[in-house]
């Protein structure tokens, strides 16, 4: 009888062996899988970061291209205007000091 409860604690012991076995292996595999999907997290996190700052700098690209464009567009509606007074004010200058001596010579 003593050999017989020796053998079964001996197939006890071994089953816990066993069990224990199994349950170290499925805790290594969890643990892979969360450190898997850590890292596959990390890489979508990091291409959809890229992919926005991607995004940002060719909106600001277009942005700043659309801003020199107007700049330039300004700066020679500008030029134009600032030419069309000086020809306006070259052709008519004679005519205003005329005027204004009539005016202050003209005495009532």
């Amino acid at each position: 009888m003593s050999t017989q409860t020796n053998s079964g604690i001996q197939q006890l012991l071994e089953a816990e062996k066993v069990a224990r076995s199994i349950v170290d292996k499925a805790r290594q595999h969890r643990v892979q899988r969360l450190k898997d999907a850590r890292q596959e997290a990390k890489a979508e996190i990091d291409e959809y970061a890229a992919s926005k700052e991607k995004e940002f700098k060719d909106a600001e690209a277009k942005a700043s291209g659309i801003y020199s464009q107007t700049e330039e567009q300004t700066k020679k509606q500008v030029e134009k205007d600032f030419e069309s007074i000086k020809k306006d004010a070259k052709e008519n200058s004679d005519k205003v000091i005329n005027a204004i001596l009539a005016i202050a010579c003209d005495v009532k």
